[in-house]
């Protein structure tokens, strides 16, 4: 074996943002933005790690005698890419495996902007490297062969570690299983299920042009609902029935009822960015619906909110065209986003992505 390269799509939350945390319903499609993770073994006694997008070089990195990882850079970027590779020694050794000298390259470039200056899109590209880099070291380390809700359980506890036990995980159930779910957390076990787009709706994707921090406005979230239990609590319970509403719209091929929910739960995300005290749904995502409302689309954040990505739908392609056109007056951009049709996946090395 001369190399392993996995991909992994990165995603869009289109409903359930927030109240997933709190085991709601939530709706993730996978889209064709990936990160692409390449492992090669090499001569010597040293890994390697190139983190393409990440001024950083050459970062090294080896396991001590007694099992202790050394590190040779402590950028918080690659927190999570230490945490990953830890795990896999720790799984290789107890296999009675032994961990080889690799040189590992993640590509996140896919899922950031292309404006020069590499800010984030919104897109969960931790959560796709995190899936990516998991199998591409089951690959070449000849780990389990594991099935998506396997690899899902296993990631999990790690990656909402990572995130100081706030995250949901649903961006990592999209970048494992491709397309379009329903994601939600029971008893903190995560329940994945297929599901297919309504064929009547078309989606557009934006990016407003402001990077947000997710972990910054989850922190808030928490924070009033701590504040404020009496306020919090039926405003989330009126975003969990919401989302349930969405999920069955889905289930049950009604793009009219989708459509009424999304618009219900962008009004939902306002209130409660209101009562916050924090800019979920900030001055771009609001120009943003307005402009949407005035072709017949209903427009959302999706995500946190805050800047990154929102989408808008409809079923009119000249509105939706129309619409497109005048987001770009705005200052904003129309993102180029397919459902990307599986999950992780073991890829040929010369195989690229856009």
């Amino acid at each position: 074996m001369t190399s392993v390269v996995v991909r992994a799509p990165g995603k869009v939350v289109l409903i359930g943002e927030y109240a997933v945390l709190d085991g709601a319903e939530a709706l993730v499609l996978a889209v064709d933005r990936y990160v692409r993770v390449e492992i090669r073994r090499r001569r010597g006694a040293e890994s390697v790690l190139h983190a393409r997008g990440l001024d950083l070089g050459r970062v090294l990195f080896s396991f001590s005698a007694d099992d202790q990882l050394i590190w040779g850079h402590s950028h918080h970027q690659l927190e999570l890419t230490r945490r990953l590779i830890e795990a896999g020694y720790t799984r290789c050794r107890a296999s009675g495996g032994s961990w080889p000298a690799l040189e590992i390259e993640i590509d996140t470039s896919a899922l950031h902007a292309e404006d020069g200056q590499g800010g984030k899109l919104g897109l969960g590209s931790s959560a796709a490297v995190a899936v990516a880099l998991d199998r591409a070291l089951d690959e070449v380390l000849a780990g389990p062969v594991l099935s998506i809700s396997e690899r899902l359980h296993r990631l999990l506890p790690l990656y909402r570690a990572f995130q100081d036990g706030q995250g949901s995980g649903i961006d990592l159930a999209a970048s494992l299983s491709g397309g379009l779910s329903s994601y939600r957390i029971v008893e903190d076990r995560a329940r994945l299920e297929p599901l297919s787009w309504p064929g009547a709706l078309r989606p557009v994707f934006v990016w407003t042009g402001t990077p947000a921090s997710t972990p910054e406005l989850v922190a808030a979230y928490r924070q009033w609902q701590q504040r404020d239990p009496l306020q919090a609590g039926p405003l989330v319970n009126d975003m969990t029935a919401c989302a349930a509403r969405a999920v069955a719209a889905v289930s049950a091929n009604q793009p009219d009822q989708l459509m009424t929910c999304l618009h219900d739960y962008r009004r939902l995300l306002g209130t409660m960015s209101s009562l916050m005290g924090a800019e979920v749904l900030s001055l771009e995502h609001q120009q943003l619906a307005e402009l949407a409302a005035r072709y017949g689309l209903v427009y959302k954040p999706c995500g946190a909110g805050g800047g990154d990505l929102g989408m808008a739908v409809g079923n009119d392609r000249s509105a939706i065209r129309d619409f497109a056109e005048a987001v770009v007056e705005l200052g904003a951009h129309v993102m180029d986003l397919a459902p990307a049709a599986s999950g992780v996946e073991r890829i040929c090395p010369e195989q690229r992505e856009t």
